[in-house]
């Protein structure tokens, strides 16, 4: 019955089931105890998106009361799954980048709230990495967009790649969710750390990242990072405090010739050397 409703887009009613040869499960529906079946179309606007089918014990004839019934109750049912659809791509567009697929500032900004208040609760240390791409200007105006799009999109499947499960990315986002800020700015969110040096072991890998070549379609881009690194509580004690002590951290990075990375308190920074990696 659902490959008929498919073909011809219409309702179908099979009063008796073990009488109709081209119902195959008429074995089945038989040892069930059932004779009557009626099956009829979900609609999205004229697109047909789905088939209902009933069965019924007794052998039913046709009835056309029903039939509209079922009309109506398919289009209501695709009214309902298309509201739905709509409803989840406002929520895909308002959280996450529509280039990469990355969170997007909102969604970090709720994910290092939550990671706050959790650290808060349990006296332990949150960083953030903000992470900003040296050079894409220079690739974005020589190539084109398309070509920078790509270049983020790639970039963003290598910091996935580069993470833990545990850490967010972002163009901003240890959770690992990736977010992106937007531009060419990222933000990778560690929530649970043993110490400093494991801080440094994803700012690495992040650095390894951004400077493996991009393949353009053709020609070949290069860039590379430069990323900033705060830790609550020390380097701030909110979302506003965190963001902006990692964010003057990366232009410190930049200051040192770029692809690199520094902490906003300076800790270690006699460590922040690209031979490092």
């Amino acid at each position: 019955m659902i490959r008929r409703v498919w073909s011809t887009g219409e309702p179908v009613w099979i009063a008796d089931v073990s009488g109709d040869p081209s119902f195959l499960r008429a074995p089945i529906a038989a040892k069930a105890g059932l004779h009557g079946a009626f099956a009829f179309p979900i609609r999205i606007g004229d697109e047909l998106c789905g088939v209902l089918e009933f069965f019924i014990r007794n052998v039913c004839q046709p009835d056309a009361a029903l039939l509209r019934t079922a009309q109506s109750i398919g289009l209501q049912i695709g009214q309902f799954i298309a509201r739905t659809a709509a409803q989840k791509q406002i929520r895909q567009l308002a959280h996450f980048d529509f280039l990469t697929g990355l969170p997007n500032r909102t969604l970090f900004n709720q994910l290092l709230d939550h990671a706050l208040r959790k650290a808060q609760r349990h006296a332990r240390q949150v960083a953030i990495l903000f992470i900003d791409l040296d050079g894409f200007k220079q690739i974005n105006d020589r190539f084109g967009h398309d070509a920078g799009d790509h270049l983020l999109v790639t970039f963003t499947l290598r910091l996935r790649e580069s993470l833990r499960r545990s850490d967010a990315v972002g163009r901003h986002t240890r959770s690992d969710t990736a977010a992106r800020l937007g531009g060419d700015e990222f933000v990778v969110l560690i929530d649970e750390f043993a110490d400093l040096v494991e801080l440094e072991a994803v700012a690495k890998r992040v650095l390894a990242a951004a400077e493996e070549p991009f393949y353009l379609a053709g020609p070949e881009g290069e860039i590379s990072a430069s990323i900033g690194i705060s830790i609550y509580p020390t380097d701030g004690t909110d979302i506003e405090g965190l963001t902006k002590s990692a964010d003057s951290a990366m232009y410190r990075a930049k200051q040192a010739g770029k692809n690199t990375y520094r902490f906003f308190s300076g800790v270690m920074d006699n460590r922040n050397r690209v031979g490092m990696r």
